[in-house]
């Protein structure tokens, strides 16, 4: 394959480069099975290649709330949360 930035030097790159080439390019905007579905592979396999190749999933933050529930906090703070 030939990235859009090696196409100039004439370079041409492996499936896995293409791969991770694609997912950091894209992984902001798409979701994970939209990935798996433009490159053709399951989500499976989307995440044992990430796992291969040492590309962490992008968690994205819920809107309002940076932190995920169920959470240890003290019962005022619980009731002010949940009042919220």
């Amino acid at each position: 394959f030939r990235g859009a930035d090696s196409a100039e030097a004439g370079q041409e790159l492996s499936l896995e480069d293409y791969f991770q080439h694609f997912v950091l390019e894209h992984q902001d905007s798409m979701t994970e099975t939209e990935l798996a579905r433009r490159l053709g592979i399951s989500r499976k396999c989307l995440w044992e290649r990430r796992q291969r190749y040492g590309i962490p999933r992008k968690k994205k933050q819920t809107a309002g709330r940076p932190f995920h529930w169920p959470f240890r906090i003290g019962c005022q703070y619980q009731f002010l949360l949940l009042t919220w």
